[in-house]
């Protein structure tokens, strides 16, 4: 399995779940766990990544960290949602870079 097959298989169930999270306030603790599991997953392959996949998986990683931390004490579920969400966002938009870079466009269809 190629590396970029390993992250969507780490983050495909953290993906629902975050993405959840942001629009219903969804907070639940296993899905935490399940964000914890695949942040350790994404350490793993950090180093293993083409260097155009290190600023997406970075965002990844930041979005995993911060679900499966939850909320600050001081902080209401609403802005932890907001908080989520932008950086959810960031990952999405370099999910974007990616998929408009024609080399890796190319690269995926052979």
């Amino acid at each position: 399995m190629c590396i970029r097959d390993r992250i969507r298989t780490i983050t495909s169930g953290v993906v629902n779940n975050i993405y959840g999270a942001t629009q219903k306030g969804d907070f639940d603790a296993e899905d935490r766990n399940e964000a914890k599991e695949a942040l350790a997953d994404l350490e793993k392959v950090k180093g293993k990544l083409d260097s155009r996949l290190q600023d997406y998986n970075d965002a990844m990683m930041t979005v995993a960290k911060t679900f499966s931390e939850g909320r600050n004490t001081d902080e209401k579920d609403e802005e932890f949602a907001k908080r989520l969400k932008k950086e959810w966002d960031a990952t999405g938009a370099e999910r974007k870079k990616l998929m408009d870079n024609p080399a890796i466009q190319e690269e995926l269809n052979n």
